[in-house]
């Protein structure tokens, strides 16, 4: 005959091992992937020179300090997160042929600092500051002739964003984007609206 006190033992536990949940795909808590799709609105002075872009993409790796035992106990500081950004975007010439001519292509690389809280809502609100390098081709043409040029330089920005955590371990992230490309001669500024998918661990 089986022991009453497993049998209790084990009536009690059952409920709570059934309707445990993972907090993401690795159970780590507080880092997520994703990647995502931006509409790049052109901000003066450029926006006489190239046209706002419907080509870009970016990547994101977010760690949030939630998951950390240190830290999870700790009012505001459990919700601050890093994060190792990345993005592609091509504006088009205004005075070409678009995409297939563009003006000026940009690829980015930067670290992020990011807050994020959801004030007992099922979703994350979020402000996040960025800043990092681009890699820039423009394409300029001077007398007739065409000549494409390179430049490295900073960039500095940030974003107001929502993201809603999905129970399969998925995320979708909506928001806006300010990015200030810092060029010597003129500063390239723009505002992003997107949206990321992705995948919590």
């Amino acid at each position: 005959m089986s022991d009453p006190k497993i049998l209790t033992i084990t009536a009690h536990q059952a409920p709570a091992e059934k309707g445990r949940q993972k907090d993401g795909l690795g159970n780590l808590g507080g880092l997520y992937f994703g990647i995502g799709y931006h509409y790049s609105y052109v901000l003066p002075e450029w926006d006489g020179k190239i046209q706002n872009s419907y080509l870009g993409v970016s990547v994101i790796l977010s760690y949030t300090l939630k998951s950390s035992s240190r830290a999870a106990g700790i009012p505001f500081i459990r919700n601050i997160g890093f994060d190792f950004i990345g993005a592609y975007t091509l504006y088009p010439d205004k005075s070409a042929g678009g995409i297939s001519d563009p003006k000026i292509q940009t690829g980015s690389t930067g670290l992020g600092i990011h807050f994020a809280g959801n004030f007992k809502t099922p979703v994350d609100f979020i402000i996040r500051f960025k800043g990092g390098f681009v890699f820039s081709i423009l394409k300029k043409i001077q007398n007739d002739s065409t000549s494409m040029l390179s430049s490295v330089d900073g960039f500095c920005g940030g974003e107001l964003a929502i993201r809603y955590p999905f129970k399969n371990y998925f995320f979708l992230e909506i928001g806006l984007d300010f990015t200030d490309i810092l060029y010597i001669e003129k500063q390239l500024l723009s505002c992003n609206p997107f949206f990321r998918i992705g995948l919590r661990f």
